[in-house]
């Protein structure tokens, strides 16, 4: 019974949190925070179920986390898609990229194991920055944040 009724209160918050961004009034900055709230859970639900769960060390989950979230940015700035559509891209060719890579990884165990996944999260960031050409670099084509203008702190001295 009381297994029965965590999961109805578990249906019930993930049904809220689905319905907020239609919800009239709610500001977009609560939408995008919860959504942030939201992937972050995922992802640390996938990273307790790996090592609570499974019991085996993995340090690669976050490069295939941002494998996903790389090949969404791509096609939601240089194609135009929409964060759903890109999902359904970006997570089975997140799959197949973990397949290709995990095949050759369960020939090792222990430390090495978690050395291999070590190595797959230290190498991942280095194509989209070094291959500016081809990925635009790790700014991406971002704004220019910096801000004309007088520094924070005013000026050193006033003029005599």
């Amino acid at each position: 019974m009381k297994l029965l009724r965590e999961r109805v209160l578990l249906l019930f918050v993930m049904a809220l949190f689905g319905l907020v961004p239609i919800l009239p009034g709610i500001p977009p900055f609560w939408i995008t925070l919860l959504s942030n709230i939201g992937l972050a859970s995922l992802v640390t639900s996938g990273l307790v179920l790996l090592t609570g769960v499974g019991g085996m060390t993995s340090f690669g989950q976050a490069a295939f986390c941002g494998f996903a979230a790389y090949t969404s940015a791509l096609l939601m700035q240089d194609h135009g898609w929409q964060f759903l559509p890109t999902l359904l891209v970006a997570a089975p060719l997140c799959f197949i990229v973990g397949v290709a890579v995990g095949f050759p990884a369960l020939r090792v165990k222990g430390l090495y194991l978690a050395l291999v996944t070590l190595g797959h999260a230290v190498v991942f960031p280095g194509p989209p920055k070094h291959h500016a050409h081809a990925a635009g670099g790790h700014t991406r084509g971002a704004p220019d944040t910096q801000q004309q203008g007088p520094p924070a702190a005013g000026p050193a001295r006033p003029p005599p």
